[in-house]
């Protein structure tokens, strides 16, 4: 199943990036929780993009921020 498939290759994608980022940053870590969202138009992917793109303005302002 294609589900199956995909789940195989972001394991192995994060895995990879641990790996390599823990060379650089022994305390790295996945963020435990996300939020996913399947881009369906143009309109869905520009709300996305301008997601992404200004979201680190706002980090200052996150609870989580240290």
């Amino acid at each position: 199943m294609l589900e199956d498939k995909l789940s195989t290759i972001i394991r192995r994608y994060k895995g990879r990036v641990t790996f390599e980022a823990r060379k650089i940053n022994d305390k790295f870590a996945w963020q435990s929780r996300f939020y996913d969202q399947i881009i369906w138009d143009d309109s869905s992917l520009k709300e996305v993009s301008d997601y992404i793109i200004n979201n680190p303005k706002e980090w200052h302002e996150d609870q989580h921020f240290k």
